[in-house]
């Protein structure tokens, strides 16, 4: 888990932006963003994907990347169904 906590209001905004990227896709299972200082829109952090946590503290605006919420589980991508490479020459769709 990361936790970004007063940093990306002192950032340039291509750097706090790439900053969450970074995390979210190489260093942290779950990150968790702060932005009381609404350096970010709500719609920016839902285009990296964070998802805006439902009870704040007073003026806190709290966004979580979780992939396990964010990417919903798809019954039919596993390896019984298409996804599976040994089927590739067995089966034309």
């Amino acid at each position: 888990l990361a936790i970004v906590f007063a940093q990306i209001e002192h950032l340039e905004k291509a750097d706090a932006i790439h900053l969450l990227a970074r995390l979210r896709d190489q260093y942290a299972e779950r990150t968790l963003v702060c932005d009381p200082q609404e350096v970010f829109t709500s719609a920016e952090l839902l285009a990296l994907g964070y998802m805006k946590q439902a009870r704040p503290r007073d003026g806190e605006r709290w966004y979580l990347h979780d992939p396990e919420e964010f990417f919903e589980r798809r019954e039919w991508n596993n390896s019984r169904d298409w996804a599976n490479p040994a089927n590739f020459d067995k089966f034309r769709w």
